[in-house]
């Protein structure tokens, strides 16, 4: 799939509609598949610069893609959003074929095919290596299914798909924050099955409700040591 050019010009801060495009930036992309937008850019083909190797408007229109970043990527992300963005900086593969996506998702992100892509377009003289459509066509792996093996493919897909529904589920679906006014506290701990929020030298416990072992990961990697604001409980 080829890229596109979206111009400064036409950049819209702060605004959604079906009349827009989101456009792709990897600074707000969290994990795999949790992309917030902050700037659109208008669905108009007048106003978009396709690249010669592009596969024209319709690559626009694919309902799932796989993004990531040309320099350096460390990861290949996953997103159902009607994105844009800007040529030469990411790169995408679209299809209609939900499976078909879920399943080359699975793969790029492999230990094997991230070792393959490194080691053979990373020089030890350069500081970045660029990852091209052209050289994911070209080196990336992509088993042959057969009947055989096909059973693999199908719980590659199954896992994948469960893996990204995990990135949807907030700290508010595990914890009971209902009742609390103040959005910003100066500590969090976890004591038994309650989140326990410190705000100068008060406490106030919180039910969890669901997976305390997912909200202690969640509550070390992020907050620990850091004030909590609890704006940040949708991400």
């Amino acid at each position: 799939m080829g890229s596109t050019r979206a111009r400064n010009s036409y950049l819209l801060l702060g605004l959604n509609s079906n009349n827009l495009y989101e456009l792709l930036d990897f600074k707000t992309f969290y994990a795999y598949s949790r992309f917030i937008p902050q700037v659109y850019y208008p669905k108009d083909q007048t106003k978009i610069k396709l690249t010669q190797n592009s596969q024209g408007y319709i690559t626009l229109e694919q309902k799932y893609k796989i993004v990531w970043s040309i320099k350096n990527p460390d990861r290949f992300c996953f997103t159902d959003h009607q994105i844009i963005f800007y040529m030469g900086k990411s790169s995408i593969i679209c299809s209609n074929n939900k499976d078909e996506i879920f399943y080359l998702l699975s793969l790029f992100n492999s230990s094997t095919n991230k070792l393959i892509l490194t080691s053979i377009l990373k020089s030890e003289n350069e500081k970045d290596y660029l990852v091209p459509i052209k050289s994911i066509k070209q080196f990336a792996r992509v088993p042959k299914v057969t009947e055989d093996n096909k059973f693999i493919k199908d719980e590659i897909i199954k896992r994948t798909e469960e893996m990204l529904e995990l990135e949807k589920v907030t700290l508010s679906d595990l914890i009971d924050f209902s009742g609390i006014m103040m959005q910003k506290f100066d500590n969090v701990l976890i004591e038994d099955n309650n989140l326990i929020l410190i705000n100068k030298g008060n406490r106030i416990e919180c039910k969890i409700k669901n997976d305390v072992q997912l909200v202690s990961k969640i509550i070390n990697k992020k907050f620990i040591g850091e004030a909590l604001n609890l704006s940040d409980k949708k991400k």
